[in-house]
């Protein structure tokens, strides 16, 4: 019998990694880059608020989400450049396969 031994994780390395492999940059139109995290990077506080949702809470607005996700300046660097709430959901929908306000993190 083989005896299995516990695996070592170091969190910034991981964390690091995931980013990497999930993490969506879109460069505005200024040539500076706009960054989405993967979901599993995603602040608890919008998960659990999605699942709030999913169990038919109160509902989740996508601007909120969205903001939730990269900030207010980040987001607002993303409108003004033309970005949308809807938009910003299309791109996690293309490069995630996910709805707006479902999370693979949940």
């Amino acid at each position: 019998m083989s005896k299995r031994t516990h695996a070592r994780v170091v969190l910034a390395d991981y964390k690091e990694r995931k980013a990497d492999e999930g993490a969506i940059d879109i460069v505005l139109s200024d040539g500076s880059t706009f960054r989405i995290p993967p979901p599993e990077l995603w602040p608890d506080v919008v998960v659990s608020r999605v699942q709030v949702e999913r169990a038919g809470g109160a509902a989740y607005g996508l601007d909120e989400m969205a903001r939730g996700i990269v900030g207010d300046d980040e987001f607002d660097r993303f409108v003004a450049d033309g970005g949308t709430s809807t938009l910003f959901h299309s791109i996690l929908k293309d490069e995630h396969n996910l709805d707006p306000g479902e999370s693979s993190a949940s």
